[in-house]
């Protein structure tokens, strides 16, 4: 699979799942009952934290769980990545004929992750995991939507 949709798969899976911990599901719930299913884990999050708009955020939730199905592909596929949300075009041509098709916005995905965040962290957590090297410098210039 494509390394930024596996990373962005677990790094979304994880913040639900601390959601869900937070509302007081148990660690074997999260373990047995959701795996590494990020539409049931989606599904949950947003009837635990009865938030209307967090669906806002299915289409982007649904791509990254298809994403998911490319760790162990059992067919061939194109992966395509942008920065900005921009209209898809798939590749084309008789070499990607039969191919699933993914695309990921990184601006769809940051929105994601901010929205996820502002209901799980506060700025200050958010900087002191920044604190070494450049790490603040570099989360300010390439992101989109910050949060600290």
């Amino acid at each position: 699979m494509p390394v930024a949709g596996n990373l962005l798969h677990h790094a979304v899976e994880m913040v639900l799942k601390h959601l869900l911990a937070e509302k007081g599901v148990t660690e074997s719930d999260l373990h047995y009952t959701f795996r590494h299913d990020l539409k049931k884990l989606w599904r949950a999050t947003k009837s635990s934290l009865d938030d209307p708009s967090l669906n806002t955020y299915d289409p982007i939730v649904r791509t990254i769980a298809r994403m998911y199905d490319v760790r162990y592909p059992r067919r061939s596929y194109s992966f395509q990545m942008s920065l900005r949300k921009e209209p898809t075009s798939p590749a084309t041509g008789p070499a990607v004929k039969g191919l699933r098709h993914y695309h990921l916005s990184l601006e769809d995905a940051d929105e994601l992750m901010t929205a996820l965040l502002t209901r799980s962290t506060t700025p200050e957590w958010i900087k002191g995991r920044l604190a070494s090297g450049d790490a603040m410098s570099q989360y300010q210039r390439e992101n989109f939507h910050s949060f600290v």
